[in-house]
């Protein structure tokens, strides 16, 4: 039986979908932190349940040749990037391997192409989000330790834009030349809770803070910071106890009130809440290899659901005869009408509400030749589904960011006259376990 604190020796046969070494020992499978395949390590059992257990690793004693030193001094502690351990080669095949996995026990005949790396896995983010603390008298940010929300207190980060963190210390010496205080979660007290830095391909920047409520010494701090990249400042307001970084009320304060990007083409303008993916570079890989899997035609009439801001929808509609961009977020179909004005495209249409019902009434007034859809992490649910196989669209390309749930889903359509023709993951966030997925799906005939 396995104990709670125990030391093993373990030999770490496979790598699960979070990064985690597999090993096997008296009936229980052990997930082991920052171990790789074929090494031999000696392991603290963190945590022990039915046939499982958690662990990490203390030393290595058999090595992998796919083994490196972090460049991140905070990669122990820190809960974000958690493959640095390995070189990137190796993380793209782990990733690879462990979606394939996922997949291939609900939908075991899905053809699953090599992953496309990222050109630089690193200092890519184009959005972070910095909890704010206070340590040794002085102001910190960094990121939460694993599992936590005890702050990391960090100067640089592996990941970041290469510029953020001149703008994040000029704003923490203001912060410590003020009497503003950061919040205090047990207590629900104090102003400031998190800083949230944006930035577009022309290295402009937008700030947001996020505090308990507006104070006139926040907008003096803001009125301070005089650095040419910050182009747009924000205050949210946050008042619940919550782990929720954002509250609902958005304060500009300072600056243009959009920040400016532009993609294939394209412009559009990002406020503080909009999704937009945070890896710019490998997001145009991304589009481009869900368009070539569309392979549409200046026929079509296309859908694109979970349209957000409208990237996607204004990219097709150079493609193809209709757009439709379906958004239940009333600020993001505002934003994504804007978007569309501002580049002059006429064949674009952006629908408030429900996708499932907007797609049945869209249907029945014309034919849909396809269907694009970027859900959330947590996938589709099942209403949302049956109305893709009742209205019978003839192709679906399917974007996941969640493994797990892009199988549960592509193994219900499968089930319901879809076919799997491809799937193809894309790494938009380098040295961590994540995974971007473009799949792409027919009406069997």
């Amino acid at each position: 039986m396995l104990l709670k604190n125990a030391i093993l020796e373990l030999k770490i046969d496979d790598i699960d979908c979070e990064g985690l070494g597999i090993s096997h020992l008296d009936g229980y499978t052990i997930f082991v932190k920052n171990a790789l395949v074929d090494e031999v390590v000696k392991a603290l059992i963190l945590k022990v349940g039915n046939n499982i257990a958690f662990a990490k690793t203390i030393e290595v004693l058999k090595r992998s040749e796919a083994r490196i030193n972090p460049r991140c001094s905070y990669s122990s502690r820190c809960g974000g990037c958690n493959m640095q351990h390995m070189t990137y080669t190796e993380e793209m095949r782990v990733k690879t391997e462990a979606l394939r996995k996922t997949i291939h026990k609900m939908v075991p005949d899905a053809i699953i192409s090599e992953g496309i790396p990222a050109k630089n896995p690193e200092h890519y983010r184009n959005k972070i989000q910095l909890p704010v603390g206070y340590q040794d008298n002085h102001f910190v940010v960094g990121f939460y330790q694993e599992r936590s929300h005890n702050i990391i207190a960090s100067n640089d980060c592996l990941i970041e834009h290469p510029s953020a963190r001149i703008i994040i210390n000029e704003i923490l010496a203001l912060l410590n030349e003020s009497n503003i205080y950061p919040y205090d979660e047990i207590s629900n007290t104090g102003d400031l809770r998190h800083l949230i830095l944006r930035v577009n391909s022309s290295n402009e920047f937008m700030v947001v803070f996020v505090v308990m409520k507006m104070k006139t010494k926040i907008a003096e701090i803001i009125d301070k910071c005089n650095n040419n990249m910050i182009t747009s400042y924000y205050v949210n307001i946050n008042s619940k106890k919550t782990n929720v970084i954002l509250g609902e009320e958005f304060i500009h304060v300072k600056g243009k009130k959009y920040l400016n990007e532009t993609l294939f083409g394209n412009t559009y303008l990002i406020h503080p809440n909009s999704f937009f993916q945070v890896n710019y570079e490998q997001m145009k890989i991304l589009y481009t290899k869900a368009i070539e899997l569309l392979n549409p035609r200046t026929t079509d009439v296309i859908i694109d659901a979970y349209c957000g801001i409208g990237t996607i929808t204004l990219t097709l509609a150079k493609y193809v005869k209709k757009v439709y961009g379906i958004e239940v977020v009333k600020e993001a179909i505002l934003n994504a009408n804007q978007n569309k004005e501002r580049n002059a495209i006429s064949n674009a249409e952006f629908v408030l509400g429900k996708c499932e019902e907007k797609i049945k009434e869209l249907v029945e007034n014309e034919h849909i030749d396809a269907i694009v859809m970027d859900p959330p992490r947590k996938g589709s649910d099942k209403v949302f589904l049956d109305t893709i196989i009742n209205t019978k669209i003839p192709k679906i390309i399917y974007i996941s960011c969640g493994p797990a749930s892009l199988a549960r889903d592509l193994k219900y359509l499968s089930e319901n006259n879809y076919k799997i023709d491809k799937i193809v993951p894309v790494d938009m966030f380098p040295r961590t376990a994540n995974l971007e997925t473009v799949a792409t799906l027919s009406l069997r005939k």
